[in-house]
């Protein structure tokens, strides 16, 4: 905020005595200032996937090397690799957190040991290991990591996972978005990057890549700023990585996946081939769908359960394409 427009909140607060202006001015900016900002994209720590402030997460079904992948990107990340999978890593301290609540301390001696074999260049590497910190208690874990942050800057925090730490009920969407907003303000407040590693539902290898998968309340993916996917491909080794949800990216890079291949030292590569997923254009045009769409909601159906109703008959449509057909049909 500019010394002109401070002086006039000086002006309008004088006669509260006594008032705390780092409170009353927190996170306020006039229009001109946002206007008139150099930073015209928003910063990326994994280009384009992931900014490099405020919630992420990254979703997938059991046992596709969900911890693998986030320990190689915070590994990546100390070690100030300049690519991860083939993608710019735009790094500034070096430094990340890693909180693990399913893999004790032998378990992750194990994973990084392997991972690490591919890893490093030289000796002197394993050095920059003092800039990763494991976190293998979880209690009182929002007040630990403001302490942390307060005394070292990170490029990321990694939660693994978000029902470990959340004790609430996972499909409140109330206490989901409390919960998540107390993490979203520390990131925030720190300059930081928070990745949640989160879980699909049963069966969900089966079913086509959807926000609808995810396990909860749909308040989780709503405070995201990104969600990226892992599953299972057709290779035994071989995944796909998804975006379901990019806020600052447009819709086209919703529309494939990522093949990449995981190897016995649980490390990802990019195989640099990509997956086309179904257009949801031609799915909200589909006169068969708009059809059954239609008779669900006149059956009274939410949308949830319209989508859940279409997926008996392998039909795959999320609760926005459904919202997007009836929209169309009272137009």
């Amino acid at each position: 905020m500019s010394d002109n427009n401070l002086n006039e909140v000086n002006l309008k607060y004088r006669n509260i005595p006594n008032p705390d202006y780092s409170k009353i001015l927190s996170g306020i900016q006039t229009g001109f200032d946002v206007y008139k900002s150099d930073k015209e994209q928003i910063p990326k720590l994994l280009d384009p996937f992931f900014q490099k402030v405020g919630i992420a997460s990254l979703v997938g079904s059991s046992d596709t090397g969900k911890s693998s992948f986030l320990r190689q990107l915070v590994l990546s990340i100390v070690l100030r690799k300049s690519k991860f999978l083939d993608f710019n890593l735009n790094i500034t301290h070096g430094s990340a957190i890693y909180v693990s609540t399913e893999d004790e301390f032998y378990s992750t001696k194990e994973s990084i040991s392997k991972q690490l074999k591919e890893l490093i260049s030289s000796e002197s590497d394993l050095d920059k290991l003092n800039n990763l910190f494991f976190f293998f208690e979880f209690d009182n874990l929002i007040e630990r990591l403001e302490f942390i942050l307060s005394v070292t800057k990170v490029d990321l925090v990694v939660i693994d996972s978000f029902a470990d730490v959340f004790t609430g009920e996972l499909n409140s969407n109330t206490k989901v978005r409390e919960f998540l907003n107390q993490y979203n303000k520390l990131a925030i407040k720190n300059g930081t990057l928070i990745v949640f590693l989160h879980h699909l539902g049963k069966r969900s290898d089966f079913k086509k890549s959807s926000k609808d998968n995810i396990i909860g309340s749909q308040g989780f993916e709503a405070k995201m700023r990104s969600v990226l996917e892992l599953k299972p491909s057709k290779g035994i080794n071989e995944r796909k990585l998804t975006l379901l949800k990019c806020n600052f990216l447009p819709s086209s890079y919703k529309n494939e996946s990522y093949l990449l291949e995981f190897n016995s030292n649980l490390i990802f590569s990019n195989t640099n081939k990509k997956a086309q997923l179904q257009s949801r254009e031609k799915k909200i045009q589909d006169p068969e769908i708009i059809k059954l769409v239609t008779k669900l909601k006149n059956d009274g159906l939410t949308y949830r359960a319209i989508s859940e109703e279409l997926k008996k008959n392998n039909i795959e449509i999320s609760k926005s394409s459904i919202g997007a057909i009836l929209k169309s049909l009272n137009e």
